[in-house]
């Protein structure tokens, strides 16, 4: 009875390990992906004063890249 039990704490233990990661990875993979739009848009407002085309069609095309999958 003793290792049975102490199975299926290991057990519970470990989904609740599986489910805290996976929350912490929802978590971490929201704040890089509004990361990288801040910095998008910062290099895109950056073009637009600066007149630069070509950084801001490459900023385009990672955010339309992006944006597709």
């Amino acid at each position: 009875m003793g290792l049975e039990s102490a199975g299926f704490f290991v057990a519970v233990i470990n989904f609740f390990k599986g489910v805290a990661y996976a929350i912490a990875n929802y978590f971490r993979r929201q704040h890089e992906r509004a990361e990288r739009d801040r910095t998008d848009k910062e290099e895109l407002e950056d073009s637009y004063k600066t007149g630069n085309a070509s950084k801001r069609y490459s900023v385009l095309d990672r955010i339309r890249r992006r944006k597709s999958k």
